[in-house]
């Protein structure tokens, strides 16, 4: 599976960046991110919540009826703000509501969730990887810190392919 992702990844970089493809991009990486962390062991389904509206929501629900994490279902959560998250192993905060991330994070208190984002500076925020667009292409930062104080280990192959 590692030798995919860089084709994977490659061959996504080719695609534009409008708005609509980003939506449908990001499903595929933050589905390639998950066999690159290692969480806390867990049972039950892989839970990925969303929080607020998002186009991103109802293409991971698409990925999430043909793909699943070793075995595990994967669930999507949609979260209308930040007092409704519960738990999840990865939250993703669009940029529409960027300025409730420290809320969001302070929500999660210490459980193992990774917290994606796609606003400049959200890495700063607390972000674990965060989603930028640089020379046209569809990228992602990451925070091996920010995920390390989650319990989350990050791959540093995925680390490598970030960029800074």
């Amino acid at each position: 599976m590692r030798k995919l992702m860089p084709i994977l990844l490659l061959i996504i970089g080719f695609f534009s960046t409008a708005n609509a493809q980003v939506s449908k991009l990001q499903p595929f990486f933050i589905y390639n991110f998950i066999k690159q962390i290692e969480w806390p062991s867990s049972t039950g389904d892989f839970v990925i919540g969303v929080v607020g509206q998002s186009e991103i929501t109802a293409e991971l629900v698409k990925l999430s009826k043909t793909k699943k994490v070793n075995d595990r279902k994967i669930v999507v959560k949609h979260f209308s703000s930040v007092s409704d998250i519960s738990a999840c192993h990865i939250l993703f905060v669009p940029a529409s509501h960027t300025s409730s991330l420290q809320k969001a994070i302070e929500k999660l208190g210490s459980s193992s969730t990774l917290v994606i984002t796609e606003a400049e500076g959200a890495i700063s925020q607390g972000a674990a990887i965060n989603f930028v667009i640089r020379e046209s292409r569809q990228r992602f930062q990451v925070s091996k810190e920010n995920a390390s104080k989650k319990g989350v280990k990050i791959s540093s192959y995925l680390i490598k392919l970030a960029v800074q």
